[in-house]
Parts: C-alpha cells; sequence; structure tokens
C-alpha cells in the first residue's frame, strides 16, 4: 500500500479532486480527516521543522502525543475512517490517564504498544502511520493508495514527493481562489478560517512556488479537472501507474455556491471571479501574480 497526499490552497478544488481519486477501486482517501499538518504543527507551538531533520527524543514524543489526538479524533467519528490506535505507553508522559482509561470502551479503539510502532523521524513517518492505522486491516490488501487530503500543505507535499511517495497538489487561477476565499470568509460566520487578501495572495505565490521547484509533484489545473477531464485523469493515471476511472464520484459537497451540484461537473466557477464585486481585488490579484497567471495558461 502506497501512500499519497492531496492538497492546494484553500478554494482550489482539492476536495473535488481528492472525492474523485477516493472514488477509484484501489484507493482510499481520508478528505479532511485525518489533520496531519494541524495536529503536527499544534505539537511544535507552530515551531517550523524540517521534514528532513531527525527528530530529538523530546520532539518523538510531542509528535507522538499529536498521534494520540488525531487517533482519538478519528475514533470519535464512529470508526468512519476505520480503527484508531492509541499508544499504552503514552500513559507516564504524556498524561492522557482518564482517555486512556475510557479507550477500552470504545469499540473503534485498539490499544496498543508504543514499542509496536515505528520511531516517527519526521513528518512523513508520522503521515504514514497515522495512514497505516486509519485503514482497517481487512482492506489493505486490495489498495493500491492510501492517502490524505489537507489544504495548504505544498511543503509537506514536497516533502511527500521527494521521499518517493506521490503527492498532487490542485492549483487554481489565484483571481478564482481569493475571491472565492474572501467571499466564503464574508459571507459564512461559521466557516473558522481568518484571513485577509494579502494573505491569501502570499499564500497562493508560496505555494505556486514550493511546487514548481519540485518536479515530482503532480500539479493538477482545477480548470483542466473540469474542462479537460479525461485528459486530466489520464495525466493521473499516469503519475500514480494505475488506471482511473474519468468521471468516477464526482461529488462537491462544500462548495459555497449553488449552481453546483452533487455528481455534476460544472464549469460555473472557473470564471466567476470576473464578476467579482470588488473588481479592485481582481485588479491587486492580477498585478502581483501577473507572471504566474501567465505561466500557467490563464488569461490576464
Amino acid at each position: 500500500m502506497k501512500t499519497l497526499y492531496i492538497s492546494g490552497q484553500m478554494r482550489s478544488g482539492t476536495t473535488l479532486v481528492a472525492t474523485f481519486l477516493g472514488h477509484n477501486r484501489g484507493i482510499k482517501i481520508l478528505v479532511d480527516q485525518a489533520r496531519i499538518l494541524a495536529a503536527s504543527d499544534q505539537a511544535f507551538k507552530g515551531k517550523s521543522i524540517e521534514f528532513s531533520d531527525s527528530m530529538t527524543v523530546i520532539e518523538q514524543l510531542k509528535l507522538f502525543e499529536a498521534f494520540v489526538n488525531v487517533t482519538l479524533w478519528l475514533a470519535r467519528r464512529g470508526g468512519k475512517a476505520g480503527r484508531a490506535v492509541a499508544m499504552k505507553r503514552l500513559e507516564p508522559f504524556l498524561g492522557y490517564i482518564r482517555q486512556i482509561r475510557s479507550w477500552d470502551d470504545n469499540p473503534y479503539i485498539t490499544v496498543g504498544d508504543i514499542l509496536h510502532l515505528p520511531t516517527f523521524r519526521t513528518h512523513i513517518d508520522f503521515f504514514n502511520v497515522i495512514l497505516e492505522h486509519s485503514v482497517p486491516i481487512t482492506n489493505r490488501p486490495t489498495l493500491s493508495y492510501a492517502g490524505n487530503k489537507e489544504t495548504r500543505g505544498e511543503k509537506f507535499a514536497a516533502a511527500m514527493a521527494s521521499g518517493g511517495n506521490k503527492a498532487i497538489v490542485v492549483i487554481r487561477d489565484p483571481r478564482a481562489v481569493v475571491c472565492s476565499l474572501m467571499e466564503k470568509i464574508q459571507s459564512d460566520p461559521n466557516f473558522g478560517v481568518k484571513s485577509d487578501a494579502d494573505d491569501a495572495i502570499n499564500r497562493w505565490l508560496t505555494g505556486y512556488e514550493i511546487c514548481t521547484q519540485n518536479p515530482k509533484i503532480h500539479m493538477l489545473r482545477y480548470e483542466d479537472f473540469i474542462q479537460n477531464h479525461e485528459e486530466a485523469v489520464a495525466g493521473m493515471s499516469e503519475y500514480l501507474g494505475t488506471d482511473l476511472k474519468a468521471g468516477a464520484g464526482i461529488a462537491i459537497n462544500n462548495s459555497s455556491f449553488s449552481d453546483v451540484k452533487m455528481g455534476t461537473l460544472s464549469d460555473a466557477g472557473i470564471s466567476r471571479w470576473r464578476g467579482y464585486r470588488d473588481q479592485s481585488l481582481v485588479s491587486k490579484i492580477t498585478e502581483r501574480c501577473k507572471d504566474e497567471i501567465l505561466s500557467l495558461g490563464y488569461d490576464l
């Protein structure tokens, strides 16, 4: 079972692509279920850990703590993502006495032993072990890939690809990404993301630069996935070395736009940014990302 990581900026179509891949035979994708980056970032309190660096014992313990948090979260979802594995020997180190005592009462948690798990030297080790224990054992022999989808994870995607794993990053016109994100933030008080336009533009540029510097990442244009679907799927099939079925499992269930229906590929959102109410923002994005827009084949 190989590992696959899917990412891209918020509002770039990552859910659509991940859902599609997960509906293909032999592929299991956790879509926004195992929060790998969020858990590891919380464990290190925002400290940047280079993925190629070996970790100290203290860092390993912190990452083990993050692992426990993720497995508990998965288990509380009723086992929909598979059986979670908790590690009993963390009790004297991390103070999870009450939680550990309740684990035996949850049918979706298997209490394991920390010595039976490999040492986490990097975030990639953490990612691989999470996937191994999030996918039911009975399903593993039938799988070619198990993966996870998270947004804003281009740096981790580059580390995955450089380490011989597969990483797909969805790229979308920055004007569509930023305008859609601003609209979502302003219209949905429960969205939970706090960002301004400048931050969104900078994040898009940073993600794009990371991807272009790593040829082992498969960059997928959202617009191609919609408008040239079969060709885009053929490209992913070649990259993954497996046959993907075009049109399988198409579902957009978190879009803020009512004209996108379940089970339908729609190009309605591709040019919606052209009618965005704040055209000064559109001009600002165009100016700051002009070279990147042109290099991706978009029109100014």
